[in-house]
C-alpha cells in the first residue's frame, strides 16, 4: 500500500473502511496512538476549566465554558 493510501485511511474513516480485512491488516498503527477517548475521558475534558451554568436566555440555561451571559445558576 502507498504511504498515502496509509495516510487518507489513518484520516478517512469512509476509506479506511472500503479496504478489504486484509488491506486493513496491512496499515501500521496511527502514530497518534489511540484516536477515540472513552466517554468517562470525555465527560472530564472541558478545555482545563470547570463547566458552568448560566440562564443566558428567557427560560434556556447553557452549560458551556465560561461565558457570562447571566446570573450563574
Amino acid at each position: 500500500m502507498s504511504q498515502e493510501n496509509i495516510i487518507r485511511a489513518w484520516k478517512d474513516e469512509n476509506f479506511r473502511n472500503s479496504l478489504s480485512a486484509e488491506e486493513r491488516s496491512l496499515l501500521p498503527a496511527h502514530p497518534a496512538g489511540m484516536l477515540e477517548l472513552t466517554d468517562a475521558q470525555l465527560q472530564s475534558v472541558v478545555g482545563g476549566k470547570g463547566a458552568h451554568c448560566y440562564d443566558c436566555t428567557a427560560g434556556i440555561v447553557a452549560c458551556t465554558l465560561p461565558i457570562y451571559c447571566g446570573v450563574e445558576q
